[in-house]
Parts: C-alpha cells; sequence; structure tokens
C-alpha cells in the first residue's frame, strides 16, 4: 500500500514492472478482495501512467474525495474490471 487515507478509505497502489506478472496479478488482485472486504476502495495505477498522465491521477483522487464510496473490484489506471472508467 502506498497510500492510504483513512478519512475516505482509499488506498492507492503505485505498480512497477512486477505487477505485470501473472502471479503478482493474482496476488494484487486477492489483496483488492481482502480491502474491499475492510470497506477500502483500491486505485491502481503503473509507474507509466503516474510519469505521463499524474493530471489525470490527480482527477480521479479528487473525484473519488468528493463523494467516498466504495467501489469493489480491481481499478488499474482509472479503469475498472470489463473497462468501465472510474
Amino acid at each position: 500500500m502506498d497510500f492510504y487515507s483513512p478519512e475516505i478509505k482509499l488506498c492507492i497502489e503505485l505498480d512497477g514492472e512486477i505487477h505485470n506478472e501473472n502471479w503478482s496479478f493474482t496476488h494484487d488482485v486477492s489483496r483488492t478482495t481482502y480491502l474491499n472486504d475492510k470497506g477500502i476502495t483500491v486505485l491502481r495505477y503503473s509507474n507509466d501512467v503516474v510519469y505521463k498522465h499524474i493530471d489525470g491521477i490527480i482527477e480521479d483522487i479528487k473525484r473519488f474525495h468528493k463523494e467516498p464510496k466504495l467501489i469493489r473490484g480491481y481499478i488499474k489506471n482509472g479503469i475498472r474490471e470489463g473497462g468501465i472508467p472510474l
């Protein structure tokens, strides 16, 4: 967990290259499920997106902060499972 706000129950994970490995993805999904079960939303961003699109990440965080609610599932780079935008 790279960042956590207990006030709004938001976890932000910054994923390096290791997170592209199959075993790491499986671990990330399990950990996300565990945190979701504790009422915590997890937003994941690859390092590449952090370097190139930090403004979009800031907008995602602002949107979530404005209306904090649990969003379940694997959210990577502002996109939910199934290609649904955050």
